[in-house]
């Protein structure tokens, strides 16, 4: 875990990837920062694939006509996190990878209120490429002491070929 870099914003760097995460205590400034960076982060990491996931207390909401970044499949009524999410993904040409795949809607709700009656989807995976995305999908029966339900993408990701000079670069595989 990298340096914070406000006390409820944390910055990560695993290998030559970022994370960024802020916490639910944070104050509106310190979320205005933390989306601040995350834009500064998602600019400066191009990389052929960009995924961005966590648990962003944001509901997409249905009313998304024309939007190319949310998919048809979304439960609950937008709230200003979703907004921001929204804006993320246009700004940076990304997809809501969980609202582009059809799940009943008891699949997929990532997050269970005190009340054990509302349940909502805020836990998103955004995404550039949908080509890659084979499945999102909440995990219902991990148990662990925790308000929010684990989310998985499975993603497929080919091996691009090496080109040298304009020729394919050999595998180094004798006989070939």
């Amino acid at each position: 875990m990298g340096p914070p870099v406000s006390p409820p914003v944390v910055t990560e760097r695993v290998g030559p990837h970022t994370g960024l995460r802020t916490t639910s205590l944070a104050k509106q400034d310190e979320i205005e920062e933390f989306y601040s960076k995350l834009r500064e982060t998602t600019e400066q990491e191009r990389e052929y694939y960009t995924i961005v996931m966590g648990d962003w207390n944001g509901k997409i909401g249905r009313n998304n006509p024309g939007n190319v970044s949310v998919g048809k499949y979304v439960i609950g009524i937008r709230n200003e996190a979703g907004e921001r999410i929204l804006e993320l993904a246009n700004t940076n040409n990304l997809k809501v990878a969980n609202t582009f795949l059809k799940k009943r809607p008891e699949k997929k709700w990532t997050w269970i209120a005190p009340d054990k009656v509302t349940k909502n989807e805020i836990d998103h995976l955004l995404i550039n490429d949908m080509r890659i995305v084979k499945n999102c999908q909440v995990l219902a029966r991990f148990e662990f002491d925790s308000d929010h339900r684990v989310c998985r993408c499975q993603i497929q990701v080919e091996n691009r070929i090496r080109y040298r000079n304009g020729r394919k670069k050999k595998s180094g595989k004798k006989g070939n």
